[in-house]
């Protein structure tokens, strides 16, 4: 149940309610009034018209009728208000002073009044005659300045506007109502592009350990600078990001460079070579792709040396060694051929008695017929020098045939004695009684035999006889010697008896 001091005390609050609310209305319409009434005749342009982008330069014209306050109709100031896109404010006409009062108008880009209102940028009077005054608000006033769209990569606020001051805003006059008038001038956002999206020539892949850098502007026209994070790393692959620096309207973008491992070239392996033989290193390994270089140091085929491969540059290869063994030749060594008979058969060894043996050549072609030296030229390969060998051939032989008894009796046995001019065993002995050559040896079909000397049993007729002889089967015979043998015709005597 509501009791008499609770409605008591409900009026009492709802009246003061009602009175604070009657007091913000009228406040409200007091400077809404002021607002409406202070300012007459005001006019603008901008050259050029928006909208606008980055470095663009815009001249405002701006022109004010009259200030009418209420109770005061003093001006003292011109403050010009930028949104956060606008820069490089900068004066170009100051307002006149068509009432005539003492002072002149001044561009200040900071003041604080006796109020304590600090003001700027723009201009302010001052008054030369009393301190603290302003010029008379009949105008007109006419002024213009320059303003330069930020370089920015975001639509920053492009507002403008004018607020022109009087004596109450300012501390000079207590007694005025309409204190500050303001005019927006113009209203936009900076009319920007999308973000520029750098970029940049690839670098790598690199070889571990190889230096590199990262370049510092973009391949992009107009070119974007920045930097990079992390810190270069050529020990590993790393992904770094580009950060633009401030103002260019760029986006962060990154690059991935590769760092490889080094490859080993391999080689397929030089030598053992022989002593002065021709030796090559290879340029290029045996590598998928080949990996190409230089050695060092220079070749030599006269003892075993260490040779270092240096790859060429950007091929990502360690370097890596080759030993070549160079070898002294070997001597072919043979088991002696002959000495031979002339005309016998034989061969040379294709093959030396050496572990492992040697094989080659012969020179000049074999000859059976007289003592020859042939030189030996091993194949290719085995680092073995060239060696001789002579073969000697023995001479033809000769023979004489001697017999006895010459001439001899009817019916003599007759010694054939074969003398020649080296130690044979082999013989053939033939006779001749005018019917052709019979051979004395009737052993085998060809007459040869080994006995020396040979006998021819009861002449009975001149004889011929002959003889030649052979170093051994296969050997040339030596020419014949021929004999006659005559049969010597004695007369007996007769024999007396006494």
């Amino acid at each position: 149940v509501m009791t008499f001091k609770r409605i008591f005390i409900y009026a009492l609050t709802l009246k003061n309610y009602l009175k604070i609310l009657f007091f913000i209305f009228f406040i409200f319409f007091i400077c809404f009034s002021a607002n409406s009434q202070c300012v007459s005749n005001q006019s603008f342009t901008l050259n050029p018209a928006g909208p606008y982008s980055p470095g663009q330069v815009v001249t405002v014209n701006y022109s004010l009728g009259n200030f009418n306050g209420i109770n005061i109709n003093w001006i003292h100031a011109f403050q010009i208000n930028l949104g956060i896109g606008w820069t490089n404010l900068n004066p170009i006409t100051a307002p006149l002073n068509p009432a005539g009062s003492n002072g002149n108008w001044i561009w200040d880009l900071q003041h604080t009044y006796p109020s304590g209102f600090n003001f700027g940028p723009g201009w302010r009077f001052v008054n030369s005659g009393t301190s603290g005054w302003g010029t008379s608000s009949d105008g007109p006033f006419n002024m213009s300045f320059q303003v330069t769209v930020a370089q920015t990569c975001t639509p920053d606020d492009l507002s403008i506007s004018m607020s022109i001051f009087d004596d109450c805003t300012t501390g000079g006059w207590s007694n005025g109502s309409c204190c500050v008038d303001s005019l927006n001038i113009y209203n936009g956002v900076v009319q920007v592009n999308q973000n520029t999206i750098p970029t940049f020539s690839q670098v790598g892949p690199i070889c571990k350990g190889d230096l590199f850098t990262l370049p510092s502007s973009s391949t992009n026209v107009p070119a974007i600078t920045g930097s990079w994070s992390p810190a270069v790393n050529n020990t590993s692959t790393t992904t770094y990001t580009f950060t633009p620096n401030i103002g260019q309207c760029a986006t962060t973008t990154t690059m991935t460079v590769v760092v490889n491992n080094p490859t080993t070239p391999t080689f397929s392996q030089v030598g053992p070579i022989c002593k002065g033989d021709l030796l090559t290193l290879p340029s290029s390994s045996t590598n998928m792709p080949a990996i190409t270089g230089s050695w060092s140091p220079a070749v030599n085929n006269t003892s075993t040396t260490t040779y270092t491969f240096n790859p060429n540059p950007g091929q990502c290869g360690t370097w890596t060694t080759m030993t070549v063994v160079v070898n002294n030749p070997t001597t072919p060594i043979f088991s002696q051929v002959g000495p031979i008979c002339s005309g016998g058969t034989f061969t040379l060894p294709s093959s030396s008695t050496n572990m492992p043996a040697i094989t080659g050549s012969w020179s000049p072609a074999v000859n059976n017929t007289s003592t020859t030296t042939y030189t030996f030229n091993p194949n290719p390969g085995q680092c073995g020098t060239w060696a001789t060998m002579t073969v000697v051939v023995d001479p033809l032989p000769t023979v004489n045939l001697v017999t006895s008894p010459n001439p001899a009796c009817y019916g003599d046995d007759i010694t054939l004695t074969a003398i020649t001019s080296v130690n044979l065993n082999l013989y053939r002995f033939q006779y001749n009684i005018g019917n052709g050559w019979q051979n004395i040896i009737t052993t085998n079909n060809s007459g040869w035999g080994n006995i020396n000397p040979q006998y021819f049993n009861n002449i009975v007729t001149t004889t011929q006889f002959r003889v030649r002889v052979r170093d051994g089967w296969g050997c040339l015979p030596s020419p014949w010697s021929t004999i006659t043998v005559p049969i010597n015709t004695i007369i007996t005597p007769p024999i007396s008896h006494n």
